[in-house]
């Protein structure tokens, strides 16, 4: 677009220059009828007026489509943002029809089983979480059992939960994942006593 406007304005410049040379020696103006008179032009004024004609049409028809490709710039980034929010929002709910569907009944536990979840490193170091009340939810969210203040950590990260006497822990989907050991997980991985569980930069753990 840049170098049809240039070229435009070399031609228009060419043709002035022709016409400057050519009309040099006229003395008469040109006449034109407008309106049932006459307006008397010089050459020279005609010959500037269309440059000028010329000039502003390539000026409008440049912004035109400028702000044409602006706007469907817009369009395209409103329709990514508007899709990668509903995903994200299908997403979540997939995680509360998931964490719906596990039994909350309290836990009987037995001699040797753990009680309760001790957070060893990370901005809640130190704070301590009762099994009892598990299914327990670990994130950020205000609906979170164990809510931790961590910039890794998802809304919703991961469960830790039950299913008979076994204890395991369930990433949500989350965006940094979660870890058992060295071992980021993929599906439900079942835990024990003692076994530390890394959330961003938190660990955790569980003890009697």
């Amino acid at each position: 677009m840049v170098l049809l406007g240039v070229i435009l304005v070399l031609l228009a410049a060419a043709a002035g220059v022709v016409l400057i040379v050519g009309t040099a020696q006229l003395e008469d103006t040109v006449q034109i009828d407008v309106l049932g008179g006459t307006l008397s032009i010089p050459p020279l004024t005609l010959l500037v007026t269309g440059m000028v004609v010329i000039s502003v049409f390539w000026l409008g028809w440049a912004l035109l489509r400028s702000s044409l490709r602006r706007s469907k710039r817009r369009r395209i980034e409103a329709k990514e943002a508007s899709a990668a929010a509903e995903a994200s929002r299908a997403q979540e709910r997939r995680a509360a029809k998931a964490a719906g569907k596990t039994r909350t009944k309290p836990v009987k536990t037995r001699r040797g089983d753990p009680t309760s979840v001790v957070i060893l490193e990370g901005g809640n170091s130190g704070e301590t979480v009762s099994l009892a009340a598990a299914p327990l939810l670990i994130g950020r969210g205000n609906d979170a059992a164990i809510r931790l203040d961590d910039d890794y950590v998802s809304t919703r990260h991961a469960r830790i939960a039950s299913s008979g006497e076994q204890w395991y822990v369930e990433d949500l989907g989350s965006t940094n994942g979660t870890y058992v050991g060295n071992s980021r997980i993929t599906q439900a991985t079942a835990i024990s006593l003692g076994t530390q569980i890394r959330i961003g930069k938190t660990i955790l753990e569980l003890r009697k």
